[in-house]
């Protein structure tokens, strides 16, 4: 996807002479993504926007104590969220150290209860109002990383909600890799046909999008689906790489939109062409070669019929849910729990007999 939404540091710090001021700081590269993306640069005041980098890192690296131990799922589950909670500087101090975390390695269990609460605080529109900026902008933007980061493990109504709102034009704007994200939810799936079944359900939401964006030539508004249109019947339905090149620099279509939504519209129309075609619907054979190695079983054998493997399944739970010393769950209910929803998600009860107790060795044990 294209670069547009990537802050230069380098080149800002050095048109006000702050290249070492920056160069102190010894941002590594997720540093830079978290930072970049959470306190938007200001161009003309870097000075300001690097003394703001330069408190959020040590954060982020939990170098102050109240920020070093990041939250986990048990931390968040305690958590009572009001207005007051969400503007304390204890919460965005952990929240800058778990950020890091959770995009350094994978989270599954904090994050999704932290997106859940977030949800029911909200009402379910992931908006906050009554938090005075900065700590309003810094929550949403944090949940917007978060979803993103984590976008194949929402639930399908919340992947939906996030193309369907200005959501979308938002993440993109912050330079979030929604291709990558889309790729990964589809990944989640196995069997071709589920795969492309949800691809085509993402590209129904996203082109219903009703956010204005963009001027149309006669001087009316656009929104998502006006401009996939034109671009349909610009490429006389190919929607091909070159076509997509000759339709954004058609000069007349664009003079009343800025360069920023163009290349908001440019994304937002590569996006639903990789939903639609089989971009991400047909796992490259490297992929299907390396399942088959890692587990022993032919493609086609795939004990899964709905859509995710039970191989995955597995190593996902064992990932989320920590073990005693005896190799048993400590949270068994959760584990349990669990399974049976990913049952119901997926059509599959098979999932939800895979952990059962054996009497005859007196403990639970996944199913061979």
């Amino acid at each position: 996807m294209d670069k547009y939404f990537e802050w230069d540091l380098e080149k800002l710090a050095q048109k006000q002479g702050l290249s070492e001021v920056l160069k102190e700081l010894d941002l590594n590269e997720l540093e830079r993504y978290l930072l970049t993306r959470l306190f938007v640069p200001k161009p003309d005041a870097m000075k300001q926007t690097l003394e703001q980098y330069k408190e959020a890192v040590q954060h982020m690296r939990g170098i102050p104590e109240n920020s070093r131990p990041w939250l986990t799922a048990e931390d968040v589950a305690k958590m009572t969220i009001d207005n007051e909670f969400l503007s304390s500087a204890e919460f965005h101090d952990r929240l800058l150290r778990s950020l890091y975390v959770w995009h350094f390695d994978y989270y599954r269990g904090p994050v999704l209860a932290m997106l859940r609460k977030l949800e029911m605080f909200t009402s379910g529109t992931y908006l906050f109002p009554d938090l005075m900026d900065p700590y309003g902008s810094a929550v949403l933007r944090a949940t917007l990383l978060l979803a993103v980061k984590y976008f194949q493990d929402l639930q399908t109504a919340l992947q939906a909600y996030l193309l369907n709102r200005n959501f979308l034009v938002l993440c993109i704007g912050m330079g979030l890799d929604l291709d990558d994200a889309l790729r990964r939810a589809v990944d989640y799936f196995y069997i071709i046909e589920n795969r492309r079944e949800f691809a085509l359900d993402m590209s129904t939401f996203l082109y219903n999008n009703e956010t204005y964006l963009g001027v149309k030539p006669d001087g009316s508004m656009g929104d998502a689906s006006y401009w996939i249109d034109q671009f349909e019947i610009f490429s006389n339905k190919k929607f091909d790489g070159v076509s997509l090149i000759n339709f954004m620099a058609d000069q007349a279509r664009w003079k009343n939109t800025t360069d920023e939504e163009r290349m908001v519209i440019k994304q937002i129309i590569e996006l639903f062409v990789h939903l639609v075609s089989d971009h991400y619907v047909m796992p490259p054979a490297e992929v299907i070669a390396e399942y088959e190695r890692k587990s022993g079983t032919p493609a086609k054998k795939e004990p899964a019929k709905q859509g995710v493997s039970l191989n995955d399944v597995k190593k996902n739970i064992e990932r989320e849910f920590k073990k005693d010393a005896e190799g048993q769950f400590v949270n068994l209910e959760g584990a349990l729990a669990k399974l049976a929803d990913l049952a119901e998600k997926y059509g599959n009860p098979d999932i939800a007999e895979m952990y059962y107790f054996d009497e005859g060795e007196n403990k639970f044990k996944w199913k061979e």
